[in-house]
């Protein structure tokens, strides 16, 4: 099949992505426009002879990340039987995926015009009989004044990111915050992990996985962050162990050091001085 497969790019560049006049496979990466960019639109075209729109994504709720742009991949692959499919992907994450049988789309639309003029031309023929014998004038201005029919776009799918959670169990945050180039809990931080107990001893989630990840502002280097930072997870997930937490699941612990900042503001580095618990 000839063509191609393109993808709408800031409302109206196309950008090749999947030739059709073999099988295979791709990935495109797509980036939002700006930093706080939470909804968009994705459109999906054949390209041939013209371009046809075969499917419109409204993408809402994309999610802000601390450090960088979220991931959004379109995966697609066409077969020898002339299928196209297709997968949205957020951070990794498969959010839709649909199949097109491109073949019978093109035919279909291509036979469209033969199949009706034999009644096209039937139509005509009773339109004429009909004015002469009846109302010439009005009859003709009925039917070639009506305006012209258009091409009806496939519907807009709209996709919200939205994180999924159960009704029973809603996912909670706490951060705590330390010292310069310590990671001794301060009296605060212990203050709001004690804060968090009564959820996590009295109304744990069996298979819910905790996690707790320490960060650090942006001075030094990069290895002495990272331990650092792990060293201030460890104690906050030592010191709610000692309170009393038993996790059926041990808890992800780890240290991304500089990894992460919420602020690169050299005067504002008490905010990367941070343990984060999702639980």
């Amino acid at each position: 099949m000839e063509g191609q497969i393109s993808v709408e790019l800031l409302g109206h560049e196309l950008r090749a992505f999947l030739p059709l006049d073999r099988p295979g496979n791709n990935k495109i990466r797509l980036t939002t426009s700006n930093d706080l960019q939470h909804s968009g639109r994705i459109r999906i075209f054949l390209v041939r002879h013209d371009n046809m729109l075969l499917k419109e994504f409204i993408v809402r709720d994309i999610p802000l990340l601390k450090a960088g742009e979220p991931d959004i991949d379109i995966l697609g692959e066409y077969t020898a039987e002339g299928l196209l499919y297709l997968k949205l992907l957020v951070n990794g994450r498969e959010r839709t995926a649909f199949e097109i049988d491109l073949k019978s789309y093109r035919e279909s639309k291509s036979k469209t015009p033969m199949i009706l003029l034999p009644l096209i031309i039937l139509l005509l023929f009773a339109v004429i009989l009909f004015t002469i014998l009846f109302k010439p004038v009005k009859l003709f201005q009925g039917v070639f004044n009506r305006p012209p029919e258009t091409e009806i776009s496939p519907a807009a799918e709209t996709i919200s990111l939205k994180p999924e959670t159960s009704m029973a169990y809603q996912e909670k945050s706490l951060t705590v915050y330390f010292l310069p180039d310590n990671a001794v809990l301060t009296p605060a931080a212990k203050d709001n992990l004690n804060k968090i107990m009564s959820r996590l001893t009295e109304e744990p989630e069996p298979d819910h996985l905790v996690s707790i990840t320490g960060h650090c502002a942006l001075y030094g280097s990069e290895a002495g962050r990272e331990k650092l930072s792990l060293e201030r997870a460890e104690n906050a997930a030592e010191f709610l162990r000692q309170r009393g937490w038993k996790p059926e699941i041990e808890p992800a612990v780890k240290g991304l050091g500089g990894k992460e900042p919420v602020t690169r503001n050299r005067y504002k580095q008490q905010q990367n001085r941070r343990v984060e618990i999702i639980y």
